[in-house]
């Protein structure tokens, strides 16, 4: 079994939450930064995954041929002093605690929203990342919820963190929701992809200020979301391919999100006699799978 998915956790902040000040420091890029340096990656691999699985950031998988290796492994080094630096440029003031005060003098925190059911190694995962954060100053505080509050909670731009599966790792231009705010599952900065998908760049959407919140996305997500445009222009795979490059380098230098681990691939089960099954089978969130490999065609010889 061909798994699409390119990490088994991403960690959203949300770039366009509606508190000013912790948006502000969300979309500072070495804020994040220096959360993902914090993280053990290996140690979670180790722990919750019996060692099964790579360090890996959100980006195309390494057998896609649209693999970017600085998009997939910048960052990933677990390094204490590095994340400090990082995280000092950002808040620099702790209190007696050792957490790290915020803009407004006040202790920061972030608090963490994700579906424990969903994923059963989430619940571990974030009780691990909960200790690396704090070792470099940052409270997180988790909040395990049923999927359907969690998901009103996330489309109304709620969160100011949340955590899902990455998919996208083998069909990336088909679901490039993590590599920009392409869609409502751009949990990252959902406004921006609001914005994009009801028309942004056709000037179509009038762009206006709800909760502190400006839609209008960045100078960055604009560009990408220009590319994609451009993608969906041209049937010719060789432009596509080199749009979708230059779209997944902006989102190397943005690094939206942050991933903890590759996923390795799985297994199916097949009966002997059953014929026209491919293999590997993809498994994969477009595609709605297996119905790209054409199931009305599989058959058991008799």
């Amino acid at each position: 079994m061909t798994y699409s998915r390119q990490n088994n956790t991403v960690i959203s902040l949300n770039l366009t939450h509606p508190n000013g000040m912790k948006r502000g420091v969300f979309q500072n890029k070495d804020f994040r930064v220096g959360l993902s340096h914090a993280m053990n990656r290996q140690e979670i691999i180790d722990t919750v995954y019996v060692g099964q699985g790579q360090p890996f950031q959100v980006g195309p998988r390494p057998e896609s041929p649209l693999y970017n290796e600085r998009l997939a492994t910048q960052y990933t080094e677990h390094n204490v002093a590095l994340a400090n630096q990082h995280l000092d440029k950002v808040l620099p003031e702790k209190n007696g605690d050792g957490i790290r005060l915020g803009p407004d003098g006040q202790p920061f925190f972030v608090q963490l929203e994700f579906v424990p059911t969903y994923f059963a190694e989430w619940t571990p995962i974030l009780e691990l990342v909960q200790q690396y954060w704090r070792a470099v100053g940052i409270d997180l505080r988790l909040k395990p919820e049923e999927r359907s509050l969690f998901e009103e909670r996330r489309s109304g731009n709620q969160p100011e963190a949340t955590v899902w599966e990455g998919e996208g790792g083998l069909e990336a231009m088909l679901a490039p929701r993590w590599y920009f705010p392409s869609s409502i599952w751009s949990y990252f900065a959902i406004p921006w992809a609001n914005w994009f998908t009801q028309g942004g760049l056709r000037g179509e959407v009038n762009v206006e200020e709800s909760e502190g919140v400006v839609a209008e996305p960045s100078d960055a997500a604009r560009q990408q979301m220009e590319l994609y445009t451009q993608i969906e222009g041209t049937a010719d795979p060789a432009e596509q391919a080199r749009l979708m490059t230059q779209l997944l380098e902006i989102a190397a230098d943005q690094f939206w999100c942050m991933g903890i681990s590759l996923p390795i691939q799985g297994y199916g089960i097949r009966r002997t006699a059953f014929r026209n099954v491919p293999a590997p089978m993809l498994w994969a969130w477009e595609g709605q799978a297996p119905a790209a490999t054409n199931p009305c065609q599989y058959f058991e010889a008799q």
